[in-house]
């Protein structure tokens, strides 16, 4: 087994390249290549397949233990070459974790994307950006990615009444919050009411089942953090 666990790329350089796909993976050899040949793609690190299948062999425990070291300088190298570092609330570095295979394999792979989210660093990107819905949804997307796929949290359906309140208007809400839009019952446009809080409804699927008052809505109540 290769004893060299992890491989980092950027700034056009990179520690892997094309030819390395069993060691690196599709994703891992191909971010490598870019950066060799001056494709601007960002920095990062990739663990190789042989951890993966050292992990099995081992446990999780053991393969923490073995790849700590490895993984801090890879992520300390990310940092210098952002300028930014992980966990900072002033000015933090997110990363993306994403899976890969020696064999093509699309879709099946998982995906977390801004690893470095917390509540902290939120209201520190908040302050920097001066744009909360971006820094709160890509927090939502973080909490429910990791909680997917790290913690196998599958979201719940659950069904809602809502009724006609508005002449030809049904009005949608979501709990704890009030009132986020009207849909227009004959034609399904959504109309947005003034001061809604429009984070809170980016990926909720709604299916309208009729035009009739009292008719049902049903959404993923995850969806609506």
């Amino acid at each position: 087994m290769n004893e060299k666990r992890v491989y980092t790329f950027g700034n056009g350089k990179a520690e892997g390249n094309a030819k390395m796909r069993e060691v690196l993976g599709g994703k891992g050899a191909n971010l490598a290549e870019m950066n060799l040949i001056g494709v601007p793609v960002p920095p990062g690190f990739t663990i190789t397949t042989d951890t993966c299948n050292e992990y099995y062999e081992v446990g999780e425990e053991k393969i923490k233990e073995l790849l700590q070291d490895e993984v801090m300088a890879a992520v300390a190298h990310t940092e210098a070459l952002m300028n930014s570092k992980f966990g900072s609330v002033e000015n933090p570095l997110l990363v993306s974790v994403r899976s890969g295979a020696r064999a093509s394999m699309p879709g099946m792979m998982d995906t977390i994307l801004n690893l470095g989210l917390n509540d902290e660093v939120a209201e520190g990107l908040v302050k920097k950006t001066g744009n909360p819905h971006f820094v709160y949804d890509s927090y939502r997307r973080f909490v429910q990615m990791y909680g997917d796929v790290v913690m196998g949290l599958k979201p719940v359906m659950q069904r809602y009444d809502f009724y006609l309140i508005l002449p030809n208007f049904y009005t949608l809400f979501c709990y704890p919050e009030i009132t986020f839009y009207t849909v227009d019952a004959h034609t399904g446009r959504k109309l947005t009411i003034p001061n809604t809080t429009e984070r809170y409804l980016t990926n909720l699927k709604v299916h309208l089942s009729g035009l009739q008052p009292g008719f049902s809505v049903f959404f993923t109540p995850s969806r609506c953090i």
